[in-house]
């Protein structure tokens, strides 16, 4: 006899208590761990991209609804990261109205309540797929909550409308899947109750009445799986790859649903993924990867994924993966690609496992909307967050398939152990995720410590190096800021904004001509965009190299009407040069954009002032007027570059008071700024002619007639000297 039919009691027990301790005590202590898990996410501050999107952004600070609502550029102060988001915009504005942006901290909180909802969507949305139950869906949602890919969605605040889609493509692919072919038959009103209170009466008076309403409403096309898409959408575009998740869905669990309930949702998604093209292309197009490239690399970007959900050890915050790849390389993910294909297909085939194929199927159909649509990097850890929902079911659907088959042992007590042992390896295997989870949400305390685990786990990114030696020079740090500067230099960067951080960077270690080198490339990687120019142009500034300078900031202003660093590059060069007029165009052509921006407020302050000066002296000299008050303004025109207006003030001076020394200076600095060296010369040696000892005026002469032998092609009578003393 077989002693486990002797004692088949013991079997049961065995496999009751496995059953307890993998799927009721374990839950339980996966919520307990999960607070500790997510502890440090709340000590997040703000980072990277949260900066101009939401700490300077004065469409949240103003509280513009309707310019949220409808501006792409209400997403971010910087117009190249201009984006059509705006449901997320209302989010930030709710935290910024009740905590200000001195802590992150509510906004974290926020962020995280949202992804408590995602979980337990995440969780309906399991449970209700057939061949699903409680213990399935806990598995799938702890894997989920717990593994680290989602710490870097979670913890970073600009990535909020990424959790936000999510919610409302899984309640879409919920109702999709619910309503209404598993809706209940009526509502199970009791309609043979005695009536005792006002409900009862209202059932017993209607109840028949709303339950023929819901018998038709049934039949009724109302499109309720739309409006969650749709809302998700607004916070998240790749949310549009909900027709092809329908259809994977329709194709392994209803192969007999209709093909026109796919018509609305596939036109609703199509039309709002070009429209979002369409309206953000203008702004952030100069900065997306090009086309081939960007489309070439997705296959790599899945496999990759797909390892770092089953060993995310290495992961990081930016990617290795930056378009430089070999053929060998592309070949064999294009390869991968093609197995996860067919082990979809595969896993298909029997009832058992079509939860497992629409998992895989979940994951490789997401990508779908952000690879039609190129992005500004090829690979992120956020663009994997929806597409893992799909992993979490496969795995958890694989965990399942075991546990069911796990072999009937003749010896009771071996079972016991090896089913025990299962939990306890599934549940090991949430606590590593947890753990890294956990490192994951600490790293994103400071920038510091973002960017150097990003340079460390990514160490041919160009771009983790960059920021990570910024972010230490921020830190005050300049002895790792230098190393990993060394380190970006020697990477090739794949990015105009990369380029002219490394530059910068170099400059500051005394690498000129290589960091000129890197700003040229970042003007040649965006030829037609204001920000490499305006950016070229204040680094030559830096080194004093006013002509060219001006020229590239005109360029950038050119380029871009909204270009802020442009024209300030602009409004300090024309201020050294004394144009107020120009200086108080360029403050107010910054001000039209950046209505606090300080520099601008203070040059123009500047400006109006010397104008103000500029036309009192004007009216000084139009009037009766001594000469005392003419020699001033002719002084205020020189500064303002009137010169023609310097030399008729002075000469008005003359006639009140002949023999005028001041006078006569003042005229021969202005034609000599206009290019008029004869009557500079004259004017010169009647200041002589009054002042013969002035040492100065004997030695403006001798350059003066230097220049004009020089012009003239002949000999210079005397050595060059020093150049004319301005007033």
């Amino acid at each position: 006899m077989n002693p486990s039919e002797a004692n088949p009691s013991v079997k049961d027990q065995a496999r009751e208590t496995a059953d307890f301790l993998m799927w009721w005590l374990s839950p339980a202590l996966m919520l307990v761990a999960g607070f500790f898990v997510w502890l440090s996410h709340f000590r997040s501050g703000f980072h990277i991209d949260d900066v101009h999107q939401i700490l300077s952004n004065r469409a949240i600070s103003d509280g513009a609804f309707w310019r949220m609502l409808t501006d792409p550029r209400a997403f971010s102060s910087l117009r190249e990261y201009a984006d059509y988001r705006p449901l997320v915009l209302l989010t930030y504005f709710f935290d910024y109205r009740i905590a200000g942006t001195d802590s992150a901290s509510f906004f974290q909180l926020q962020s995280f309540f949202w992804f408590v909802l995602l979980l337990l969507a995440v969780y309906l949305l399991f449970v209700i797929i057939p061949g699903a139950e409680h213990r399935t869906a806990v598995l799938a949602a702890a894997l989920f909550a717990f593994h680290p890919i989602a710490a870097d969605t979670v913890n970073y605040l600009a990535r909020r409308g990424t959790i936000l889609g999510a919610i409302g493509l899984v309640l879409g692919m919920c109702l999709w899947i619910y309503w209404p072919s598993r809706m209940p038959a009526r509502i199970p009103f009791d309609m043979n109750k005695v009536p005792t209170s006002w409900l009862d009466q209202m059932v017993w008076e209607h109840g028949a009445e709303v339950n023929e309403l819901y018998a038709l409403s049934k039949t009724w096309s109302l499109g309720l799986h739309l409006y969650p898409v749709f809302v998700g959408m607004l916070c998240e575009p790749s949310v549009a790859a909900f027709p092809l998740l329908a259809l994977a869905y329709s194709r392994l669990f209803e192969p007999g649903a209709k093909w026109k309930r796919f018509v609305a949702p596939s036109i609703l998604c199509s039309a709002y993924l070009a429209l979002h093209a369409i309206v953000t292309w203008q702004y952030s197009g100069p900065f997306r990867q090009p086309a081939m490239t960007y489309w070439s690399a997705q296959p790599l970007v899945i496999v990759r994924g797909f390892y770092h959900f089953l060993f995310p050890t290495a992961f990081g915050l930016d990617t290795s993966v930056d378009g430089t790849f070999s053929t060998a390389t592309l070949a064999m993910a294009f390869a991968g690609l093609l197995v996860m294909v067919a082990a979809a297909i595969l896993t298909g085939r029997a009832a058992e496992w079509r939860g497992v194929s629409f998992g895989l199927w979940w994951y490789l159909l997401a990508f779908v909307p952000r690879i039609l649509e190129p992005q500004r990097t090829l690979d992120t850890s956020w663009s994997l967050f929806i597409p893992m929902i799909g992993l979490a079911l496969a795995a958890s659907r694989m965990v399942w398939i075991i546990w069911t088959s796990l072999p009937n042992f003749p010896w009771p007590k071996l079972g016991l152990v090896v089913m025990i042992g299962y939990s306890f390896a599934l549940v090991a295997i949430l606590g590593g995720l947890g753990w890294a989870t956990y490192k994951r949400s600490v790293v994103w305390t400071s920038d510091v410590d973002l960017w150097q685990d990003a340079a460390n786990s990514n160490p041919f990114s160009s771009r983790a190096s960059v920021n990570a030696a910024l972010a230490s020079q921020d830190d005050l740090d300049d002895t790792t800021a230098v190393e990993y500067f060394e380190r970006a230099r020697l990477l090739t960067a794949s990015d105009p904004v990369t380029e002219y951080k490394l530059a910068f960077g170099l400059d500051k270690l005394g690498y000129d001509g290589e960091a000129e080198k890197h700003m040229k490339r970042a003007v040649a990687m965006l030829p037609n965009h204001s920000i490499a120019f305006a950016q070229y142009s204040r680094w030559l500034l830096n080194h004093r190299r006013v002509p060219e300078a001006l020229e590239y900031a005109r360029k950038a202003a050119a380029l871009g009407s909204e270009d802020v660093l442009s024209r300030l590059v602009m409004m300090e060069i024309y201020a050294e040069q004394y144009d107020w007029s120009l200086v108080r165009t360029a403050a107010d052509e910054v001000l039209r954009v950046e209505p606090d921006q300080p520099k601008a407020q203070h040059y123009l302050a500047i400006a109006q002032y010397s104008l103000a000066q500029a036309d009192r002296a004007e009216g000084r000299s139009k009037e009766p007027a001594n000469a005392d008050d003419l020699l001033a303004a002719s002084v205020v025109y020189y500064q303002h570059k009137r010169y023609d207006q310097c030399v008729d003030a002075a000469k008005k001076a003359l006639k009140l008071q002949p023999n005028l020394p001041e006078a006569y200076a003042n005229i021969a600095t202005a034609y000599h700024s206009m290019g008029k060296l004869d009557e500079s010369i004259e004017a010169t040696r009647e200041l002589l002619h009054l002042r013969p000892n002035l040492y100065f005026a004997a030695s403006d002469l001798q350059v003066l007639l230097h220049e004009k032998a020089v012009a003239e092609g002949k000999k210079p009578p005397v050595a060059q000297a020093a150049s004319p003393k301005k007033n």
